[in-house]
């Protein structure tokens, strides 16, 4: 049938104005459908994206066929996509940088880590003699000991320094940083894991989940399984970091990977965590010998004698739960340190320069000539600096690392 010309004009008007209506009345639908989301979605707590609505009134205006998806699914998702990105930003923010981390995240699952540190566990070398003259500069009768303990270092051929962080950790760090430098063992993960679990599986030994974990949620002491999961994963990480470092032939690049991973957050809380283990089992160890009347060193003769540590228990109360948290390495943990590690301890105590004890050894051994600093300690000794018994710092006798760094 055809239609004369303006009847078939007035019929296509008709149907566009209709259209033209549909999609008004389409855009006002969907706009009052969308206002209790503007409404009642703040109110959930979440982020409304705007921009999300406006493209789902896009949706609306542009009258997609239903081929293409509907203005609620494309709505929907782009609220949840917003939503997504937001977190992933944020958790973006939050990573380190460092890809080789992978090794730490079993480890540090579940803790709260401190990320706003910006003050260097282990800093670069500093020129020994430079760093006395800058930080002893005054007159007073306290600078001039602690230059002239220095310049005694100097004088054994001493020529730089690591400054250590100085928290209730840096006697254990101190001594960590040079044991890696030079290359020294650790006990095995499986010996001190072994003297841990075997105490624990005594029902006498339950005592040992009150071990302090830092950081973590307390939960985790109140299963006797769960202790012992997390100790294997810290001893494992540390094992595995450790080991890494340690087959690095070159002391320059030993170094270098030492300071980057004591320089790590999760790297510095995994190392004084699995250096502490290591202690409490040798501890176990030396109790069980002194109750077998077995020989046992003259420092670990006197750890029953303590009113804080008569048995194995108290002294992890007492010291191990407190060390690096509330108090620092005492005398005995120093000495339990250096017998652990089957290398002595050798520490120049600069205020005490000019005295019998400006250098002490831990443990000391009786043949031991600890009274003279010489370059050829470093053969036979761990060897770090102290300015007041709470406060220990890394010397060292070679370059280790290129001059401009």
């Amino acid at each position: 049938m055809t239609y004369p010309t303006s009847n078939y004009s007035n019929i296509q008007w008709c149907l566009s104005t209709s259209v033209k209506v549909f999609k008004s009345i389409a855009w006002v639908a969907g706009a009052i459908l969308t206002l209790p989301a503007i409404v009642i979605y703040p109110c959930t707590g979440k982020n409304l994206s705007w921009s999300a609505l406006k493209k789902a009134v896009e949706v609306w205006s542009k009258g997609q066929n239903s081929k293409t998806q509907t203005t609620d699914t494309i709505a929907k998702r782009n609220l949840n996509s917003d939503s997504i990105s937001h977190k992933e930003k944020k958790v973006s923010k939050n990573r380190p940088a460092q890809k080789d981390l992978d090794l730490l995240k079993t480890y540090t699952d579940g803790m709260e880590i401190d990320r706003k540190k910006n003050n260097l566990a282990v800093t670069r070398r500093i020129d020994l003699k430079t760093y006395a003259e800058k930080e002893w500069a005054a007159n007073t009768e306290k600078a001039i000991r602690m230059k002239d303990g220095y310049a005694e270092a100097v004088k054994a051929g001493y020529q730089y320094v690591h400054n250590i962080r100085g928290d209730n950790y840096c006697g254990l760090r101190a001594t960590l940083f040079k044991v890696l430098s030079k290359g020294l063992q650790f006990p095995s993960k499986k010996t001190t894991l072994d003297y841990l679990v075997k105490e624990m599986n005594n029902q006498e030994g339950h005592w040992l989940c009150n071990w302090k974990f830092l950081n973590t949620a307390k939960e985790i002491e109140d299963n006797l399984e769960n202790v012992k999961k997390r100790m294997d994963t810290i001893l494992s990480a540390f094992e595995e970091e450790t080991t890494h470092v340690l087959q690095i032939e070159s002391p320059g690049e030993r170094i270098e990977e030492t300071l980057k991973l004591m320089n790590r957050v999760e790297g510095d809380i995994l190392l004084m965590e699995a250096i502490k283990l290591h202690m409490m089992a040798t501890v176990l160890d030396l109790y069980d010998k002194i109750n077998k009347k077995e020989d046992v060193p003259e420092f670990a003769v006197l750890m029953p004698f303590r009113d804080t540590s008569p048995n194995s228990k108290e002294f992890m109360i007492n010291h191990m739960n407190t060390l690096g948290d509330t108090g620092g390495a005492e005398q005995m943990e120093m000495c339990l340190l250096g017998y652990m590690l089957g290398t002595p301890i050798k520490v120049v105590r600069c205020k005490s320069f000019g005295q019998v004890d400006f250098i002490t050894t831990y443990p000391e051994h009786t043949a031991d000539t600890n009274k003279i600093l010489r370059r050829e300690c470093e053969n036979e000794y761990i060897v770090i600096i102290s300015e007041d018994d709470r406060h220990y710092n890394v010397i060292s006798t070679s370059p280790w690392l290129k001059e401009n760094e």
